[in-house]
């Protein structure tokens, strides 16, 4: 019975604050983990975008997606190795004793990246172990915003390239470290 109060309470405050919410922001992020760590190697496939997409930095987003999983602690493979059986059979991919990072790009819009400090994604990450098994996925739409001391204190290329940075952690975060050393 204690709980019914608590329960009930919590979602008037969350019907409260999706109601504060402007119908222009559209913010999910929507995480599924099935492991606690991920593999110590991964392969980081090249970015895929949906029609809806086809502005995307997709070169960008995969070094950003690469030196963000270096920053957590993870080995990368080399894009070469990656490139070349990625070419050879998409379709069938494997890579001894590592893992697989696929992204896809839903949405992008970057018009006010420069500007405004601010930038629209929907970005869908898929993580696969070494065995093929899956780590988890994370789809994740919203805006991503600098602070006004930064939109100020970066050149118009920097706003874009820290969203973008910024963006790519966010989507990142949900999924396990890789296993200890």
């Amino acid at each position: 019975m204690i709980r019914c109060p608590v329960l009930a309470l919590s979602l008037a405050a969350l019907g409260l604050l999706s109601s504060c919410q402007s119908s222009s922001t559209k913010t999910a992020i929507q995480p599924n983990i099935s492991r606690e760590r991920g593999p110590a190697n991964v392969a980081v496939l090249p970015v895929r975008t949906d029609p809806n997409a086809v502005t995307a930095p997709t070169e960008e987003l995969r070094r950003a997606l690469t030196e963000e999983l270096l920053a957590r602690g993870y080995s990368t493979l080399s894009r070469a190795v990656v490139d070349s059986q990625y070419r050879a059979n998409p379709t069938s991919l494997s890579y001894p004793n590592s893992g697989m990072l696929d992204v896809l790009v839903h949405q992008w819009n970057d018009a006010h990246a420069q500007t405004e400090g601010r930038l629209y994604v929907d970005l869908e990450a898929t993580f696969y172990g070494e065995d093929g098994g899956l780590v988890g996925t994370v789809r994740m739409a919203q805006n991503v915003q600098l602070e006004s001391k930064a939109v100020s204190a970066l050149s118009p290329p920097e706003r874009r390239a820290q969203l973008l940075r910024q963006a790519i952690t966010t989507l990142l975060e949900p999924f396990p470290g890789p296993p200890p050393l």
